[in-house]
């Protein structure tokens, strides 16, 4: 089981520039990917997400479906597309 990391900031050989992966707990952390990829083992996924709050994973939803009734119609508005 790997360690739960209680920082906010990681190791920069200066700012912006993370050394490994990780750069401030906000945006990744060591402790959520365990959880993203015990989430995904489990549920025999390819990826698995974890937010802090139903409002976050909510908001991520509304912007995949957008992006991909986007790409739908932007697909369907052209003259060569299969979908026409």
């Amino acid at each position: 089981m790997p360690p739960v990391f209680q920082t906010s900031t990681y190791v920069q050989s200066s700012p912006g520039k993370p050394i490994g992966d990780y750069e401030y707990s906000r945006a990744a952390n060591p402790t959520r990917t365990a959880l993203e990829d015990a989430l995904a083992s489990i549920e025999n996924g390819a990826r698995g997400l974890a937010f802090s709050s139903g409002l976050a994973a909510t908001d991520c939803l509304s912007r995949m479906f957008k992006t991909v009734i986007l790409v739908k119609t932007s697909l369907m508005n052209t003259t060569d597309s299969p979908l026409t």
